[in-house]
């Protein structure tokens, strides 16, 4: 299964974000588990289902696609995929730009360097100040998304399992040890500073989402920026 590892571990977004579908759990490593169970009872031969990206982010998988000039065009396929949880949508933009898949897709194409331009979205995150943020009332995957990053600054350099993840790797299985977790953090560690780099980036944004990120705003209470 292509998930990377930061959407595998899909830990919650922020406190009462843990059930349903805004926290699946389609590609959790307990679940591929037991699925190989499974299927390997059915089957009476050993299956396994295996996650080979599960140490990477999606930018990084997604840039593996774009490296791999000697198979074609593996960028170009990414473009013509969609993402957006709204599917099929019966408008002129693929992608929403504001559900959690749509936000998602966006900061891992374009941390792998692939521009797909505001074209393909309805709402724009990225809009600078002359153009059309989405509204307020639709920025609330955003704002969860960002806490989340924010809240990932607690993963160290030691790779030391925070308190506040503890409960999600150890409760459902992700791993049975802290030690266990130190790769999947790391891989969280990283999809953080992707975004640090996409707010550097995009410092004029109409929705100033940047700002909630930025290492001189990190001591503002969360959205202090007027959102």
């Amino acid at each position: 299964m292509f998930e990377s590892g930061v959407g595998a571990v899909n830990a919650p977004m922020m406190a009462g974000m843990a059930t349903g579908g805004r926290t699946t759990r389609s590609s959790h490593p307990y679940l591929l588990k037991r699925m190989s169970e499974l299927a390997s009872l059915i089957a009476r031969r050993r299956i396994d289902v295996e996650l080979p990206y599960w140490q990477s982010t999606k930018a990084e998988l997604v840039r593996s696609l774009a490296d791999e000039a000697a198979s074609g065009n593996l960028e170009g396929l990414a473009r013509d995929t969609v993402s957006c949880v709204q599917y099929p949508r019966h408008t002129v933009h693929r992608q929403c730009g504001v559900c959690p898949a749509c936000i998602g897709r966006r900061q891992a194409m374009l941390s792998a360097g692939i521009d797909e331009g505001p074209e393909e979205y309805e709402q724009d995150i990225f809009a600078g100040q002359g153009g059309s943020p989405p509204s307020s009332g639709k920025l609330e995957y955003l704002k969860a998304m960002i806490a989340q990053v924010h809240d990932f600054g607690a993963i160290g350099d030691n790779l030391e399992l925070p308190e506040f993840l503890k409960r999600w790797f150890l409760g459902t299985g992700i791993t049975d040890s802290e030690d266990g977790a130190r790769p999947w953090l790391d891989a969280l560690r990283r999809y953080r500073a992707e975004r640090l780099r996409l707010a550097e980036i995009h410092r004029d944004c109409a929705v100033p989402w940047p700002a909630w990120l930025l290492p001189s705003v990190h001591a503002q209470e969360p959205y202090a920026s007027g959102f």
